[in-house]
């Protein structure tokens, strides 16, 4: 039986696709279509560097992490609170440049498949 994500990845997926779809509506996938993009997201979240990874799936609450705040983030990092926000923000904006065209791809699949059933 394959594990279902977890909701801070549904969460981070979500963020990540607002970001770069706006205006597409979410509220049209499916929780089958949520855990194929959340897929996407993690592999591309584990593509990044270390600590940029670290950053979104302590600040997520990704897998087992519990989600924690980016004062706690920071300090594991050696990085003061706006250092930390910046970093974080970053971190997320890589992982959306990074998985966009995959995303993408998906999303057309999916509406594809709906078009013809």
């Amino acid at each position: 039986m394959k594990e279902k994500p977890s909701q801070g990845l549904l969460n981070l997926t979500r963020r990540v696709l607002e970001r770069s779809f706006s205006d597409y509506t979410l509220d049209q996938l499916t929780a089958d279509h949520m855990e194929v993009l959340s897929g996407i997201v993690f592999h591309h979240m584990l593509n990044l560097p270390m600590a940029e990874c670290d950053v979104l799936t302590s600040a997520f609450g990704v897998g087992t992490h519990e989600i924690e705040t980016l004062e706690v983030i920071g300090k594991e990092l050696g990085m003061t609170a706006s250092e930390t926000e910046e970093f974080a923000a970053e971190a997320f904006q890589h992982l959306v440049d990074a998985s966009w065209i995959d995303i993408l791809k998906t999303l057309i699949d999916i509406r594809n498949d709906k078009e013809q059933s």
